[in-house]
């Protein structure tokens, strides 16, 4: 159970910096549908599609070889760290050079040569998020959460204080003549906001920065080989998580009556981006474990019984994933609120979107076994299967199913890189998994979703069906306690 603990407390730390801050964020959600229209909304959507893309292709892949060389007797952790920085900083700059070079060109290509300040502003976002990974990957390094957490926090409340007052607070004092000038909401200030929050972040790793001393380029050779796989693999996973959003307004097919064909695409886009939200919760549990997982995956990989551990910590892993899905799934009539009616229309995209980021977890879990035995190509291999796999699903399901062609897309495209990963460890670093555990966990959890969906086909009222669904989440839970014997545990430990 030590390694259990150990996830578990750490995923705690990173998952309140990850979970709280992001629901944080998560909450102006409502703000953003209830000020914005969703062809308005299309737009934050869409852009930041390309910011998760361009992030992942500016931090180079730098964060895991942190943790693979910081351990190397070879160098010292300091020389590390100046060596990927450096490089970072210097990819970075070489990026806006090349952006600013490019800009016209870059705004016809979206399509924002009407709102030029939108673009430039995600540019820098991209730029400050990509340097900043590698000393928020050192705190990891040192077991720092704590402070991992307060940065990230910080960062995020002044994201939503700016959010609340340049959206909300500035419009209704002016409403309101307080303010001698009018005042109107604009999705601007929601880049503005993040654009703050991140040089703020910066300010508060800035201690960080005096260690760029030095670039040892034996190591910076080593470190681009060993990163390179998991460069391509990143952006093909981004392809995987962002392209739906990218090209959902180009394939989406218009009914002949819309007559404005372009708010028409960007109303399809915001109702697909407003329900991806929703999802959110199942991401931001996987988000704060691969924090805390990473680094104690790579420092357990020396040990004996290390392929017997990762086993154990699949199966609480995949029976609180879930949980999640249930949680979502079966109380959808209250998380649907938190966002506008407006929006409703693509709730039935959330389970598909749920299940496809529990595979997604899984892949995680899975990809450690090339992680440790330095074959990162085969992580390469598989974002590129799947990347593959996300174009050609979206192209042929978006023009018939509209967004939930989108999400079908990315549910199929996740489920057989899970498969193709697994596979691949079994022949070159086979981990034991207990599919016992993992077959009653899903099949229990399949059945309560099934009953739900069982439930909401009949004409019980609404509570008679919220308490049989409730019954049915619990027996889940008991399943889960039983599986994982923790009901032995806590009774165990209730005795002393």
């Amino acid at each position: 159970m030590s390694i259990v603990k150990k996830l578990i407390s750490h995923t705690a730390v990173y998952g309140l910096s990850s979970i709280v801050g992001r629901l944080l964020s998560y909450f102006l959600v409502p703000i953003y549908t209830a000020y914005f229209l969703p062809e308005q909304y299309g737009v934050v959507t869409e852009l930041y599609a390309y910011v998760a893309f361009l992030v992942v292709l500016l931090t180079f892949g730098m964060e895991t070889a942190y943790f693979r060389y910081a351990k190397d007797e070879r160098f010292t952790e300091r020389q590390v760290f100046s060596t990927l920085q450096a490089f970072l900083i210097g990819l970075s700059l070489l990026f806006l050079v090349v952006s600013y070079l490019f800009f016209p060109s870059i705004l016809r290509f979206l399509d924002y040569g009407s709102h030029p300040d939108y673009v430039q502003i995600l540019l820098f976002i991209v730029v400050i998020d990509a340097i900043t990974a590698i000393p928020f990957a050192r705190l990891r390094f040192f077991n720092q959460a704590k402070k991992f957490a307060i940065v990230r926090l910080s960062s995020i409340f002044l994201n939503v204080f700016l959010n609340l007052f340049l959206i909300v607070a500035l419009p209704k004092l002016s409403t309101l003549h307080i303010l001698k000038f009018d005042f109107q909401p604009d999705i601007l200030f929601i880049f503005v906001s993040n654009i703050l929050a991140s040089a703020f972040t910066i300010l508060l790793l800035l201690r960080h920065f005096r260690d760029l001393y030095t670039v040892n380029f034996k190591l910076l050779r080593a470190s681009l080989f060993y990163s390179l796989p998991l460069v391509v693999m990143g952006i093909a996973g981004m392809v995987n998580e962002t392209f739906d959003r990218i090209i959902l307004k180009h394939l989406v097919v218009v009914p002949d009556s819309i007559l404005d064909k372009s708010m028409y695409l960007m109303h399809e886009l915001g109702v697909y981006g407003a329900n991806y939200k929703l999802s959110i919760f199942m991401s931001l549990f996987i988000q704060a474990y691969r924090y805390a997982a990473e680094p104690v995956f790579f420092s357990l990989s020396g040990e004996q019984d290390a392929k017997v551990q990762y086993a154990h910590v699949m199966n609480y892993f995949f029976a609180f994933v879930v949980f999640i899905f249930l949680l979502i799934t079966l109380y959808i009539d209250f998380f649907k609120h938190f966002i506008s009616s407006s929006y409703h229309a693509g709730l039935v995209v959330v389970p598909i979107l749920l299940a496809a980021n529990l595979c997604l977890g899984l892949i995680y879990n899975l990809s450690i076994w090339y992680k440790v035995i330095d074959k990162t190509k085969f992580g390469m291999y598989t974002g590129l299967f799947g990347a593959g796999l996300t174009i050609v699903l979206n192209f042929l399901l978006i023009p018939s199913m509209g967004y939930l062609g989108a999400a079908w897309a990315t549910l199929i495209c996740y489920f057989l890189m899970l498969c193709v990963s697994y596979f691949l460890s079994r022949i070159y670093y086979r981990i034991d998994y207990n599919f016992r555990k993992l077959g009653l966990l899903f099949l229990s959890g399949s059945l309560v979703y099934l009953f739900d969906f069982f439930l909401r086909s009949t004409d019980l009222s609404f509570v008679v069906s919220s308490v049989l669904r409730t019954f049915a989440f619990f027996g889940y839970l008991f399943v889960a306690l039983f599986v994982l014997d923790l009901n032995r545990r806590l009774k165990w430990k209730l005795k002393l």
